[in-house]
């Protein structure tokens, strides 16, 4: 389940966001809301979230300021915009910020749906990629070990291949290797 979280300084509209989708039939929970940016902001520090929905014009901290704010918390997190203002300057800034909507308000339902799915296949490809990449890494650090092991690699080269990929040498392992070389 991918975690939503949902701010809006008019509470009918997050109560209606909670009624409008289905969220756990798309794969989705909601986990928090907040009715101004910096109640949000407090919240998403100690609460992971993957898709933030956001209204721009709030009171404490604008939707802009808050996306700006979440990315160094969490920079993964995908972000949608709900409006009430058709303004290009708000658009051209989400964009910056790399939103995947900016829809105006009242919700198009279908649209709003559709932006939801795209972000969860997002979501998606992006944890399959991590999980491949950390499977490639475990896949080079266990051919490092095993090189290490049969004396396959030099001391120089195995310390190299370490550091990059991250395997912690002991003492006794490093001073085998010095002994080796």
């Amino acid at each position: 389940m991918y975690k939503v979280f949902i701010v809006d300084d008019e509470p009918f509209i997050i109560e209606g966001l909670y009624d409008i989708v289905d969220w756990a039939g798309m794969g989705m929970e909601i986990v928090g809301r907040a009715e101004n940016g910096q109640e949000a902001l407090e919240a998403l520090s100690s609460l992971r979230a993957d898709i933030l929905i956001t209204d721009i014009s709030m009171p404490l901290m604008n939707g802009l300021d808050l996306i700006r704010a979440v990315r160094k918390l969490q920079p993964g997190m995908k972000v949608i915009i709900l409006s009430g203002y058709d303004e290009f300057g708000y658009l051209k800034e989400g964009m910056t910020l790399g939103i995947e909507n900016y829809l105006l308000k009242p919700i198009n339902l279908e649209e709003f749906r559709a932006t939801l799915n795209n972000t969860v296949e997002k979501l998606h490809m992006s944890r399959v990629e991590d999980e491949l990449n950390a499977q490639s890494i475990s896949i080079l650090r266990d051919n490092i070990m095993h090189r290490w092991l049969r004396e396959q690699i030099g001391a120089n080269e195995f310390r190299e291949r370490s550091e990059l990929l991250g395997i912690q040498l002991d003492k006794p392992l490093l001073l085998a290797g010095l002994l080796r070389a």
